[in-house]
């Protein structure tokens, strides 16, 4: 009986969270005052408009991410 070849990489899974770093100490966006220190925010904590807020605001930095 043949073996079934399987993947050694993990499974991929879907971004949960958002990484934010303002370029501005205190700026304030989507309700929220953001710091130069990297803030990881769950994204189930946001509305879709404040997910496109930060987002689209040039002086944050923001990345999708999966803590972890």
């Amino acid at each position: 009986m043949a073996e079934k070849k399987t993947d050694s990489k993990p499974p991929e899974t879907a971004p949960t969270h958002l990484r934010i770093v303002s370029r501005v100490e205190g700026f304030r966006r989507a309700g929220r005052a953001w710091s130069t220190q990297p803030t990881v925010v769950a994204l189930a904590d946001l509305t879709e408009q404040q997910r496109c807020a930060l987002q689209g605001e040039p002086r944050l930095a923001v990345a999708v991410c999966t803590p972890g």
